[in-house]
């Protein structure tokens, strides 16, 4: 569903010129289906997480805290958008049904973009390092966040080899104290 609105979205802002967004931005920074058992919540604060590590490129975050693993966009990708929307936001506009357009098109975009995708620690079975690619499997043998994709590359390729191995280490650290 919010794929849907995401979808949505993107194809009414083409239409109010006084939305067109800078071309280094794009709404596919982090984008995915949400497949159980993982499922869309709030945005966490990444300060409260036990781990945290981000995209070699800073577009997204991983983290793991004492009940979930969230993924969602970098603080750093998150307010640089934020900042953007709303300029646009302040941007003047010709008439009332413009700006009432833009102003719902934007406050709905802000809105999704402040969501993570997370899944209970208790719905993982474990953690790895495959091929330089971070793996966390279900209780049922799947792949979680196998198909979420930040910047066009594969989210679970785009950590460092450190950074993967740390949070393999935490997650055990964690899951061991469930």
């Amino acid at each position: 569903m919010k794929r849907l609105f995401l979808l949505a979205a993107l194809a009414v802002i083409p239409a109010t010129s006084s939305l067109a967004l800078a071309d280094d931005w794009c709404f596919s920074k982090l984008s995915a289906d949400c497949d159980a058992p993982a499922y869309w919540a709030a945005r966490h604060e990444t300060g409260r997480s036990r781990l945290a590590i981000t995209t070699v490129g800073g577009a997204a975050t991983l983290l793991l805290t004492d009940d979930v693993v969230a993924v969602q966009l970098s603080d750093r990708t998150f307010h640089r958008i934020e900042r953007k929307l709303r300029d646009r936001r302040d941007d003047e506009e010709d008439n009332a049904l413009g700006q009432a357009i833009k102003d719902a098109i934007l406050g709905g975009v802000t809105s999704l973009l402040n969501h993570s995708q997370e899944c209970d620690l208790s719905d993982i079975r474990d953690a790895s390092v495959e091929n330089g690619r971070l793996v966390l499997r279900t209780r049922g043998g799947h792949r979680l966040f196998r198909d979420v994709e930040v910047d066009d590359d594969n989210l679970m390729d785009s950590f460092s080899a450190s950074d993967a191995q740390a949070f393999v280490r935490e997650f055990y650290q964690v899951k061991g104290r469930h």
